[in-house]
């Protein structure tokens, strides 16, 4: 007792106590990231409105945003395409390597996922030449080349938020991400209003861009370094291959529904109304950045500390909990008041938001138990969780649309989810990944 030293026992709960204040550090400084990014977001397309509406008219305004939403989704979908889950990955094995390691781990990254934007984009800027090609024609201009360097910068700039959050550095991300990206949104649009829905598209990929460059000067800060510098070596990324395509497949069947819907609703409805099913999707994505947020907390934290898993898994979902209830209770009330604040035309989504945030509710089990099984490294079930969600959505979503019309998007949405909810509790269950 005497010289005031601690019992094992006392360390114990001492580190126990540590380990907590951080998760719920680094989950709330998530939940700010990325609420304030989608708040931000639907501000941004409330200055597109606002600015676009006495020059265009309400139609074509909306029609514009209906135009550039497909293409802002679009390439954030080639760029997700690129990066092969290696954001992932380096959370998950960067804590157990050295700092001259994780340089060359991030840097290999980066390089390797460069070159897969590279062909992702003009892959899919082909497709899209083939099946849409006014898309890739706006007011008479190209948008080829802005869609393949928006497409390539997104992926490297996901990336870098894998290497800050192994960091433990959520108060980075956190900067980066509301006053340089979402921050530059906001103003981007004031200027380039008179390029129609190209001007919408520049006004993103710029916002992107900038972000994208103050994260190599955070990350150079982190590890010390003056600048990442492409080094490809397969060596060191050959260990994490497995992992990381796994954690591939699995985001893209995770991000598929919400980047596929505006291409959905412009294919089997019109361009006015992807703009208002993006709009709503937006809004709920907000309830659904909690759990995620919190989730991804748990991940970073577990995989750093797995021992505390079953502690910090009910932690995890309670802190979701005490968060997205209430907010899933606000949207049903104020959805359609919020809706109306961006445009009277956009309150005909308002009954399909109400059943996508009713949807946070299976996605905050989904979230918490997918954490635990990426520490497990069970992708196998979070691949196939996710897979149920994206076919049954994408599919009933491309039938269902022209005759039930927007609130099939969000009925839909709701049971996928609580469908691979059930699913990933079965197999929770059966594999013991809490003991």
């Amino acid at each position: 007792m005497g010289g005031g030293r601690l019992t094992a026992e006392q360390e114990r709960k001492k580190g126990k106590g540590e380990g907590h204040g951080l998760f719920r550090r680094n989950a709330f400084l998530l939940i700010g990231s990325n609420v304030s990014m989608a708040a931000l977001g639907f501000l941004f397309w409330k200055v597109v409105h606002w600015r676009y509406l006495p020059l265009y008219g309400t139609i074509e305004t909306e029609r514009m945003m209906g135009i550039a939403a497909v293409l802002i989704s679009t390439s954030t979908l080639a760029g997700t395409f690129s990066i092969f889950g290696m954001d992932m990955a380096l959370i998950r094995f960067l804590p157990k390597r050295s700092t001259g390691e994780k340089k060359r781990m991030l840097l290999s990254s980066l390089a390797f996922a460069g070159a897969c934007g590279l062909l992702f984009s003009l892959i899919f800027a082909s497709l899209i030449h083939i099946f849409y090609p006014q898309l890739l024609m706006i007011e008479g201009q190209s948008v080829y080349p802005l869609f393949v360097l928006f497409s390539i910068v997104w992926g490297l700039f996901v990336i870098i938020n894998g290497a800050l959050l192994e960091g433990q550095r959520a108060d980075l991300i956190f900067l980066k991400n509301v006053l340089f990206f979402s921050g530059g949104k906001l103003f981007f649009p004031l200027l380039l209003f008179s390029l129609g829905a190209l001007g919408i598209f520049l006004s993103w990929g710029i916002a992107v861009i900038i972000a994208f460059s103050i994260s190599l000067v955070l990350i150079a800060f982190l590890y010390r370094e003056k600048a990442p510098r492409p080094v490809i070596s397969l060596g060191i990324l050959r260990p994490i291959a497995s992992y990381s395509f796994l954690n591939y497949l699995t985001n893209l069947f995770n991000l598929l529904p919400s980047l596929v819907l505006p291409m959905v609703v412009l294919v089997r409805a019109d361009a006015n109304m992807a703009a208002y099913a993006y709009v709503a999707w937006m809004i709920a994505t907000i309830t659904f950045m909690v759990p995620n947020s919190v989730a991804l907390s748990l991940f970073a934290s577990c995989s750093n500390n797995p021992g505390s898993i079953k502690e910090k898994a009910k932690h995890s979902l309670y802190l979701s909990s005490a968060l997205v209830v209430p907010m899933v209770i606000g949207i049903y009330l104020f959805g359609d008041l919020v809706l109306q604040f961006m445009g009277a035309n956009f309150s005909i989504a308002a009954v399909t938001l109400s059943w996508l945030s009713l949807s946070a509710l299976p996605i905050m089990g989904i979230a918490t138990m997918v954490a635990v099984k990426r520490v497990k490294k069970h992708m196998v079930e979070v691949m196939v969780a996710y897979a149920i969600t994206f076919s049954i959505s994408l599919s009933f979503w491309y039938v269902l649309l022209p005759k039930w019309g927007m609130i099939s998007i969000g009925v839909v949405w709701f049971l996928a989810n609580s469908l691979a909810f059930l699913f990933l509790l079965f197999s929770l269950k059966y594999r013991g990944d809490l003991r």
